[in-house]
């Protein structure tokens, strides 16, 4: 398994770590009105090949992870940042592997505490790209640069926020595995933010020999290829970021400057120093102190770290969190994947004849998964492209949309009986023509709840799939940008119905054709 890290500074890293004395309690943080300016060594590239429909503004950051790029969306005006990942994907199979992991991002986004995906793709010269909201205030890791360490209140802001963003995100099958305070960004109606959900996943996926791409400084030791990492790595990096925002830089930080043995004992020792401030509650660094714990299965699960952290914070910033608990594990697990799985090109031989053993379950994961990436490529090709957004992004609880039990393998995309998808699919779907776009709006299906998303496939007059774009379930209208979208063309919209036994099922509405119509 290839895991060689990112080894390049992270995005905005701030510079040499704090001094172990004297120790320094910080006053109010400036993590308000406009951003700070960049940190040294972020200086803005040149501007990428952007997807349709978005105007090029200011670059906003430039490294080894992409370009973020502030844009306006020509059919909305609204400001968005597009992030354009590096690798330049040619290969189909490859393309479509990525796509389905940037399509996760977006699903794991649907959290208050998460910056939303508005849109995800390929640009014409073959780069992976988000569409996300705009955050003004910029990242956690600027505001380390500007002003130091934080106040540890808004440390415990951070914490009962991400990990309520995290816990959301393993219910729906994805892991993050690049928490850091580069991705901690602060938008001015919303507060801290988690951003950047399975991008790392999103470049692995579609430049397999990169090997893996995080920042060692924040990773656990599951991530440098000891065992494939779950739940609990995307734990060890809120702790590990968390941290850092308390003493100014990452408990690593000399450790991986200097690399080599220095970095391979601290991976292997875990663990955290006493950050330097005298301020720190002593069950708020007891926590951060199990959080880093070098073996998985002695981290707290999100749940606690959720508890702990709310119960450490002040009345007076309980207004700055949502009224939230973490959700409640489903009964039937929702789709997702051991993020290590694809990262054998072969399945390996087949050592025992026990099939409950781990490696057993490991090889059943893997075939599950390659069946999972075939069934969305069928889709893909039979024009209901976005569907593959069910395998691997399935998230909503709600009313099961099948009747009985079913022995069709969870996580799978599978269009749902006839009898079923006129209560599932979307209503008085109606199309558009305003200036060079054309706009698909719709009504809600007449059972609403487990439907999690719409994906909306625009075809050519004949019948090629030109487009596909994805929407929440509370965003019913999408607008197409024309090229590519020509005249003529028509538009499916399709349900994604998470069903009671894990699988996901397709409701598609009638297709509606482009005629013209034009709203002044």
């Amino acid at each position: 398994m290839n895991v060689t890290p990112s080894w390049g500074p992270a995005e905005g890293t701030a510079g040499a770590a704090t001094p172990a004395a004297p120790l320094h309690v910080p006053g109010p943080h400036p993590w308000n009105g406009s951003p700070p300016a960049a940190a040294p060594g972020r200086a803005p590239g040149a501007v990428p090949v952007l997807p349709d429909g978005y105007e090029p503004g200011r670059v906003l950051s430039a490294g080894p992870r992409g370009t973020v790029v502030q844009c306006r969306e020509t059919s909305s005006g609204r400001e968005v940042a597009v992030r354009v990942l590096p690798p330049t994907v040619d290969d189909p199979a490859r393309r479509l592997a990525a796509h389905s992991e940037l399509l996760a991002a977006g699903a794991a986004a649907r959290h208050p505490c998460a910056v939303t995906v508005r849109d995800a793709g390929f640009t014409s010269a073959g780069q992976p790209y988000v569409v996300e909201d705009l955050c003004r205030g910029g990242s956690a890791q600027d505001r380390l640069a500007a002003g130091g360490p934080f106040p540890v209140e808004d440390v415990l802001v951070v914490g009962v926020r991400l990990a309520l963003a995290l816990h959301s995100a393993h219910r729906r099958g994805v892991l993050h595995l690049d928490v850091r305070p580069a991705n901690v960004l602060h938008h001015d109606a919303r507060g801290p933010l988690l951003a950047g959900h399975a991008l790392g996943r999103v470049v692995q996926r579609a430049a397999p020999s990169q090997g893996a791409v995080f920042d060692p400084a924040y990773a656990a030791r599951e991530l440098f290829g000891w065992e494939a990492p779950g739940p609990a790595a995307d734990v060890y990096a809120l702790g590990a970021t968390l941290f850092a925002l308390l003493a100014g830089a990452p408990a690593r930080e000399s450790a991986v400057r200097q690399g080599g043995a220095a970095l391979y004992e601290a991976v292997m020792t875990g663990g955290l120093p006493r950050p330097p401030r005298g301020d720190v509650p002593e069950p708020l660094f007891a926590l951060l102190h199990r959080m880093t714990a070098p073996h998985a299965e002695g981290r707290p699960p999100l749940t606690e770290v959720h508890e702990v952290l709310r119960s450490l914070l002040p009345v007076s910033r309980a207004a700055q969190v949502p009224d939230l608990q973490p959700e409640a594990e489903p009964a039937v697990p929702l789709p997702g994947w051991d993020p290590a799985d694809d990262a054998l090109t072969e399945p390996p031989p087949v050592v025992d004849d026990d099939p409950d053993s781990p490696e057993a379950v490991a090889r059943r994961r893997r075939v599950r998964n390659r069946v999972l990436a075939a069934c969305g490529a069928l889709l893909l090709v039979a024009g209901a492209g976005a569907a593959l957004f069910l395998v691997r992004a399935a998230g909503g609880g709600g009313e099961p949309a099948a009747d009985g039990p079913s022995k069709r393998p969870a996580g799978s995309a599978h269009p749902l009986p006839k009898g079923q998808v006129p209560d599932f699919q979307a209503q008085n779907v109606k199309v558009t023509r305003v200036g060079q776009q054309v706009q698909v709006v719709w009504d809600a299906p007449k059972k609403p709840q487990p439907v999690y998303g719409y994906a909306i496939t625009a075809q050519s007059a004949d019948g090629r799939t030109v487009k596909v774009k994805n929407t929440n379930a509370d965003e019913p209208t999408v607008v197409f940008s024309s090229p590519p979208v020509e005249p003529g063309s028509c538009y499916v919209v399709t349900s994604l119905v998470q069903t009671a036994d894990g699988s996901v099922g397709l409701a598609s509405a009638e297709s509606v054709c482009d005629k013209g119509e034009r709203q002044d």
